[in-house]
């Protein structure tokens, strides 16, 4: 009887570390619901984006389609902007990424909170969390 509990309990710790350590693919092909941006981010122009909606060149926060790729170790998003496509690449190790546009340097840490992948990104004048 301890052996089969005993077997069982490792059984089910070795389940749980498994499920936990499942991490969604985001790779595909996304648009940005402007509607529900806007309400989550009330008060800020563009949708929750820096001031003047610079993530979507005034058109409001990732106006056009975000193509995402992902493997083990980076999750890369790419915009069509007015100057060409836009790779920004973060790494999932929570390690800090430095991206650098016409706009400016930003920073930017990812990390998995359980199944959940937290971004956080700051740039002088103001912070985002994409």
């Amino acid at each position: 009887m301890r052996l089969t509990t005993a077997v069982l309990g490792a059984a089910m710790v070795m389940w749980a570390s498994a499920a936990a350590a499942q991490k969604p693919d985001f790779s595909g092909k996304w648009t940005v619901d402007q509607e529900k941006t806007q309400a989550a981010n009330p008060g800020q122009p563009g949708g929750g984006g820096p001031p003047g909606g610079a993530m979507g060149g005034g058109r409001g926060f990732g106006a056009g389609p975000m193509t995402i790729k992902q493997d083990a170790g980076t999750l890369t998003t790419e915009r069509e902007t007015q100057n060409g496509v836009m790779a920004t690449v973060y790494k999932l190790d929570g390690s800090e990424t430095v991206q650098t546009t016409q706009r400016g340097e930003s920073r930017s840490k990812a990390n998995w909170d359980g199944s959940a992948l937290v971004i956080v990104t700051t740039r002088r004048g103001w912070t985002a969390a994409p």
